[in-house]
């Protein structure tokens, strides 16, 4: 009935996809309303991936129906068409500037908007009768960065990496890559990072490689890559780190030939990315931990950055041990036996707790845990019980899927049940304002407020 909740600019509820139907739905603290003519619209995903929001609070939608590009000015009330874009072939978006890149045909040349205006822009670079499918804009360097290839999603032939400074023409960066190797296909969603004089690029599929520029006076350079996986930023070693390798792989298997071969399942490790270092080296003495179903192996790779700073937690076997850059530290208060084999680390009212089957634990500063005993659900499995906290409420949040319970508290050590006409399945999400919670029922759609009028 509600799922996948939002906010987005020009609507003041909350914005929610009506489960397995091409419906989105305000949330308003009371009721709730259907969104019918105006953007977003969920049909090919343009409620998730085609809403994009610039520096200036100021936003681009690319609607589907009626295909028609929408603008929203910064602080605006509502999404306005631009009546030029209608039946446009495709566009992308540069989240560095906030313009907006609109092909209106097959063209190989876009259409530039700045602010929700159409203004002449340079050419962009065409390679190999690909035209440009993604601009990104680094002002600290005062450059841009352009990606030619297949209009398409799924990777065909080679792509194309240009840059461009003020007063210059575009300029293609040479790159050591196979033709064929799976580079980057956009710069809307990858992670920029820029380290002096190097650029990281980390894409947001982990199926692609990590690409590694260097910025010199004479022009941008290629620098290097990294395995294709999954990179978190550590803000405390600033350090970029990654789990390598498939998640999962068939069990060992003997073959029996002529030297009585085994084949062994291929295991992540994590690799870890210096500072002003262009190779990804490995993190020693850390291997996740694994479960097997049937046939087959399933890796439990993880990686928790805390909010507050501190190290990095990494899974290994026996459960989560420190990193700080430069040593692993196993942690007693995070053993699986402890805190159990997926628990999820949560942030709430500037606390860190471990949510896992076996309970609700602190975590201290020290990383040592403490467990929660009053928790009113004894395992509070975290794909079936949700923990919130609502700071204009000053209160935690509780919701059991399993028995429909919903639960209060000022300070996760007291909590209150609150009554309800129906089981509760699912917390959904605040409204924008924190006044209200939507909350899924056995029955329908529900609110939680502080209180009732």
């Amino acid at each position: 009935m509600a799922t996948r909740a939002r906010t987005i600019p020009g609507f003041k509820g909350l914005l929610v996809a009506a489960m397995n139907r091409h419906d989105i739905l305000e949330f308003d603290g009371r009721s709730i309303r259907p969104i019918k003519s105006e953007f977003p619209h969920l049909r090919a995903f343009v409620y998730e991936q085609g809403v994009h929001i610039g520096p200036d609070g100021s936003g681009y939608g690319f609607g589907i129906e009626p295909k028609v590009v929408f603008y929203i000015e910064p602080d605006g009330e509502s999404w306005h068409p631009l009546d030029s874009t209608r039946v446009y072939d495709r566009a992308y978006y540069d989240h560095g500037s906030g313009d907006a890149y609109v092909f209106l045909s097959e063209t190989l040349q876009p259409q530039r908007f700045t602010r929700g205006q159409a203004v002449e822009s340079e050419p962009l670079p065409v390679f190999r009768g690909e035209s440009t499918k993604s601009v990104v804009t680094l002002p600290e360097l005062s450059m841009k960065l352009a990606l030619t290839g297949f209009k398409g999603a799924i990777p065909h032939g080679a792509n194309a990496v240009w840059f461009k400074t003020p007063g210059q023409p575009w300029k293609p960066i040479r790159t050591s890559l196979p033709e064929a190797a799976r580079m980057i296909t956009t710069f809307e969603d990858a992670k920029i990072h820029i380290d002096g004089d190097l650029i990281r690029i980390f894409p947001k599929d982990p199926a692609f490689e990590p690409l590694f520029l260097r910025y010199t006076k004479e022009g941008v350079h290629y620098a290097g890559s990294a395995p294709p996986g999954y990179w978190s930023f550590h803000t405390e070693s600033e350090s970029w780190i990654g789990w390598i390798g498939k998640a999962s792989y068939p069990s060992p298997r003997r073959r029996f030939f002529l030297f009585g071969a085994v084949d062994a399942p291929e295991t992540p490790l994590p690799f870890l990315i210096m500072p002003g270092s262009v190779r990804a080296g490995v993190i020693p003495g850390v291997i996740p931990p694994a479960s097997r179903q049937g046939n087959t192996n399933f890796f439990l790779p993880k990686t928790i950055i805390l909010e507050d700073g501190g190290p990095v937690l990494l899974s290994s076997l026996e459960g989560f041990v420190a990193f700080d850059g430069q040593t692993v530290t196993a942690l007693e208060g995070l053993t699986y036996e402890k805190v159990g084999t997926l628990p999820d680390f949560l942030w709430l009212d500037g606390s860190h707790f471990v949510h896992s089957q076996t309970g609700v634990f602190d975590l201290n500063d020290d990383l040592s845990t403490t467990p929660i005993d009053t928790f009113p659900i004894a395992e509070p499995w975290p794909f079936r019980v949700w923990i919130k906290f609502n700071p204009l409420w000053r209160a935690f949040v509780v919701v059991d899927k399993e028995t429909g319970a919903v639960f209060t508290s000022p300070d996760m050590r007291s909590f209150t049940s609150v009554e309800a006409p129906a089981k509760i399945t699912r917390f959904v999400a605040f409204t924008p304002d924190r006044t209200a919670a939507l909350l899924v029922g056995a029955d329908g759609l529900y609110t939680l407020g502080e209180s009732c009028e």
